[in-house]
């Protein structure tokens, strides 16, 4: 239904090695979002971008007052 989604992912040239320190924020937003249950209710159509990648963007702009 949804774009293939990983977060090991190579579709740009940068480098793939980094690692945010368990104490900044991204990691604790990564750690949270993949903890919860995404259930997809709809059958039909397909979006674009899968909802836990918009979770984690969304609550990482409002940690960073964006």
């Amino acid at each position: 239904m949804y774009n293939n989604y990983s977060m090991n992912q190579l579709m740009l040239d940068i480098p793939t090695a980094y690692e945010p320190e368990e104490n900044h924020p991204a990691y604790q937003i990564n750690q949270l979002v993949e903890s919860l249950d995404f259930t997809d209710e709809y059958t039909t159509g397909r979006y674009p971008y899968h909802p836990r990648l918009l979770l984690k963007l969304g609550l990482f702009a409002y940690t960073q007052g964006i």
